[in-house]
């Protein structure tokens, strides 16, 4: 489970404005197997969107530990996600494969938008992610769900001397995935997106 540590960051003046936190992930409560780091940039609206840079880095203290998705009915849920919430209701779930009218188990996208013709929310994950492109889990039902799901089905050893750094950009926008530029967006991403 999760335990706040300490706020690394809180700036609202810096553009982007920054918030980054630290979490410790403790076994029963008590013993420390892992440190996180949430970074997350809000950079300024535009016109008809807004981008969050969003930075998770995990390290195994102590020991390695070893990571793996929820093994529920075999699909691998874990790391970042959204679920809609009632303003998502009556939604469509679309990737860059295009729409994807059922829900998805551990198939590779580059992206996934969960919008309605008002507005919608896309996640882009970025080309220096583990296991890049990320199989990700998808849901149609309710409000719609989006999880590039990370470490997925397979294990993976977290070592203290190796933390593992997952990026991704929120892309919120008026209007549907056509219409608020999502594929533009995520090239625009990925053609200025530098290596960490």
């Amino acid at each position: 489970r999760q335990y706040f540590v300490r706020w690394i960051d809180r700036d609202a003046e810096s553009n982007p404005a920054v918030i980054s936190v630290e979490n410790a992930w403790k076994l029963d409560g008590k013993e420390v197997v892992a440190l996180e780091r949430v970074t997350l940039q809000i950079h300024p609206a535009a016109d008809l969107s807004r981008v969050i840079d969003v930075e998770i880095t995990l390290q195994a203290v102590g020991d390695p530990l070893e990571l793996q998705g929820a093994q529920d009915g075999g699909k691998g849920y874990g790391g970042l996600s959204f679920r809609g919430a009632p303003m998502f209701t009556g939604m469509a779930v679309t990737s860059d494969k295009g729409p994807l009218e059922k829900d998805i188990d551990n198939k590779e996208f580059l992206w996934t938008d969960l919008s309605t013709k008002q507005r919608g929310l896309a996640i882009f994950v970025a080309p220096d992610h583990p296991d890049f492109p990320t199989p990700w889990i998808t849901r149609n039902s309710y409000a719609g769900f989006l999880n590039p799901s990370w470490p997925g089905l397979k294990a993976v050893v977290l070592k203290p001397e190796k933390p593992v750094f997952l990026r991704y950009r929120i892309y919120i926008h008026q209007g549907d995935a056509s219409s608020g530029k999502v594929s533009t967006a995520y090239r625009k991403y990925i053609n200025s997106y530098t290596k960490h």
